[in-house]
């Protein structure tokens, strides 16, 4: 078995939900995905036993909104490429940094609507293979996020008005995509835009290609001043 994607949307089957793991573990499954979003929400931590799987090597999660992540042990990923991890609590600030000490040939991360608690930096550094990066309405609990990837090639960044980040090391950027995630009902801070433009577009100056998303040039063109001249 090469593939297997389990989507559960009654919380009454939340209780089989690691032996579910178990036996995909036991296929050597190499391409994986984990849905629960789709049920009620019952604050379920996803099991210790799921951190540990040396076949996988796509791995896609995504939970409910109180469910949690929190590996108490080591994390044991050593095939694993390509993650995604899409509506993630990751209660613990030292979640992340476990995953990704466990992960050695990963090549591809993307965080999609996760909060993330207590964690200041996301240092990518010691990830020597991971050349992409996706970024995507993340709730940063602790404030701003120092993001630190000098091997990243492309990178997805899409970020909050209410929750910024700062580029610490992109050195090896070479293709990047810029977009704000907000609602046309949600208040927009000007200031919020100017900050995060002048520090992103610094950092970004060198790379190859650099795309903006609709929202991000809707908001630019909507009489804010920015240090930045559109072509569109």
């Amino acid at each position: 078995m090469m593939s297997f994607h389990l989507c559960l949307t009654a919380i009454k089957n939340t209780p089989y939900i690691e032996s579910w793991i178990e036996f995909v573990k036991s296929r050597n499954v190499e391409n994986m995905t984990i849905d629960l979003g789709s049920r009620a929400s019952s604050d379920y931590t996803i099991p210790d036993s799921f951190y540990i799987n040396s076949y996988v090597k796509q791995l896609t999660l995504r939970l409910a909104f109180h469910d949690r992540m929190i590996p108490r042990g080591s994390v044991c990923w050593t095939s694993l490429k390509v993650l995604v991890l899409r509506n993630c609590n990751l209660f613990d600030g030292s979640t992340i940094p476990k995953i990704l000490s466990g992960c050695p040939v990963l090549e591809s991360l993307t965080l999609y609507m996760c909060r993330c608690y207590n964690l200041k930096v996301l240092d990518l550094s010691k990830s020597l293979r991971l050349t992409t990066l996706e970024i995507a309405n993340n709730c940063w609990v602790s404030g701003q996020i120092h993001i630190v990837a000098p091997h990243i090639h492309n990178l997805t960044l899409t970020v909050p008005p209410y929750w910024p980040c700062n580029l610490v090391d992109v050195s090896s950027l070479t293709e990047a995509r810029l977009d704000i995630g907000f609602n046309s009902q949600e208040a927009f801070d000007a200031d919020f835009l100017q900050q995060f433009v002048q520090n992103i577009i610094e950092k970004l100056r060198n790379v190859d290609k650099l795309t903006f998303g609709e929202k991000f040039i809707k908001v630019c063109q909507s009489g804010t001043e920015l240090p930045i001249k559109f072509s569109i």
